[in-house]
């Protein structure tokens, strides 16, 4: 692990703790076993539970019942972020919206078809909600998240001068984590064999061999160091995890970072 000056936090906003790795690496995993863990008394805490809703009154026997039933059976509570979040997000963060709206629309750089294009502009304006939802929450404890801005498939389009541009405007105009906690794994075989045998797969491999997979791993991987060089110079904490290790092993470590945060 490793760990640069501290981010300055503004007053008044969450700080973000952004898991990020190459897909397959484990970070849904590890993420959701690190959740497990949490418990109120923790320094930090989660997106689920930062946003879940208050616990109704007694009065309101039924909500109270459900409410109490959920927790008891270990079940999400998140509530859903209402819209008017990511239009306020927009708002207060014009120029990046502006930007995002101009490159998933032009269809001479976007990736993949208008199909793709329209799964890449959903998970953004999910991203703008909930990041809107984070940040009015206004926690003083850091809150882990998972998938968030810097995941973004639209980023990994190899090396080249217009993808480090690229990536320099882009992190110029996101709001930046607290830390990062980067999971990867050194041998491509074994992110590999993971896409190869999970149900879930990601729009970018649909169709692909395992050649073709150990190329896009290692696309990630590139665009991911350049991001994190980009975040270390920001003064943003950086903490490698290894993704080949046991899940139990890193769900240790991050909690450790937590502690420390």
């Amino acid at each position: 692990m490793e760990a640069p000056v501290r981010a300055v936090v503004s007053h008044g906003k969450t700080p973000l703790v952004e898991i990020v790795g190459p897909p397959g690496v484990g970070k849904s995993t590890i993420y959701k076993a690190l959740c497990k863990k949490w418990s109120p008394e923790c320094n930090w805490v989660y997106q689920d539970a930062l946003l879940a809703p208050a616990k109704p009154s007694f009065l309101r026997f039924s909500k109270w019942l459900e409410y109490n039933y959920k927790v008891l059976a270990g079940k999400r509570r998140a509530k859903s972020v209402p819209v008017e979040y990511g239009l306020d997000f927009i708002q207060e963060n014009q120029a990046l919206a502006d930007f995002c709206w101009a490159f998933l629309s032009d269809t001479g750089t976007a990736p993949g078809n208008g199909a793709h294009r329209y799964r890449a502009a959903y998970f953004l304006f999910g991203d703008f909600c909930r990041y809107q939802a984070l940040q009015k929450a206004a926690s003083t404890r850091p809150c882990v998240i998972e998938e968030g801005f810097l995941q973004k498939s639209f980023l990994v389009q190899g090396n080249g001068a217009s993808a480090e541009q690229l990536i320099d405007r882009y992190i110029n105009l996101i709001p930046l984590p607290r830390a990062i906690i980067y999971i990867d794994a050194a041998d491509k075989v074994t992110i590999t064999n993971r896409l190869t045998s999970r149900p879930k797969t990601i729009a970018s491999h649909i169709g692909k061999g395992v050649a073709a997979l150990e190329q896009e791993t290692e696309k990630w991987q590139c665009t991911l160091g350049a991001i994190l060089g980009r975040l270390h110079a920001q003064h943003v904490d950086i903490y490698k995890v290894d993704g080949e290790k046991t899940v139990e092993e890193n769900v240790q470590v991050i909690r450790k970072v937590l502690q420390n945060l």
